[in-house]
């Protein structure tokens, strides 16, 4: 399986023909979900539960993609498959295979963000977060177990979504796990 590198933004549209030109009702608000997924340990779950809620877009945090923990799998891709969405991601970091963790917590792949939409996503990008409290190696010398614990490589980035959608314009915010950098992508 190819990886992305940290930073990287990686698009997939699991929409049908038809779905991906529809509109909303002009009296209907668009429904936003943000969910921490975990990794994706309960997969399953997460997915008809999201299934059951419908949401227009859906911000999720703390997606794999091959890490041992989450089976190898990529769990962005498999929720906007399921879901048949419009899909970005943002790769944080890479999670580093380590003796020091449990089969549990083992990485060996990358972590990241991503953007789940009915609508198009266009001008999909990362947008570096410059607050210092955010900087995790700033944290990790304080903390110098969690930083042995959990070897990540660069430091996590922080995704957030300026958008535009028909009826107007609106923008969200798509907290990370663990601050660093934006993704931005525009709803049309």
């Amino acid at each position: 399986m190819s990886l992305p590198k940290p930073g990287d933004i990686w698009t997939k549209d699991f929409r049908s023909a038809d779905a991906a030109v529809r509109n909303l009702p002009e009296d209907r608000p668009i429904r936003l979900v943000q969910w921490n997924i975990e990794r994706g340990y309960e997969l399953k779950k997460i997915i008809e539960e999201l299934k059951q809620l419908d949401a227009d877009v859906i911000a999720l945090q703390e997606i794999d993609i091959g890490c041992e923990r989450s089976g190898s799998v990529d769990t962005g891709v498999a929720v906007a498959e399921a879901l048949q969405l419009n899909y970005v991601f943002l790769c944080e970091f890479e999670e580093l295979h380590s003796e020091s963790r449990d089969p549990r917590s083992q990485g060996g792949g990358v972590h990241g963000n991503g953007i789940l939409s009915k609508f198009n996503l266009t001008d999909c990008r990362a947008i570096e977060h410059r607050s210092p409290a955010s900087n995790i190696a700033a944290a990790a010398e304080q903390l110098i177990s969690v930083a042995l614990l959990t070897p990540r490589k660069p430091e996590p980035l922080l995704p957030a979504s300026p958008t535009e959608q028909p009826a107007g314009c609106c923008c969200f915010l798509l907290p990370a796990s663990e601050p660093g950098s934006l993704v931005a992508a525009r709803l049309s």
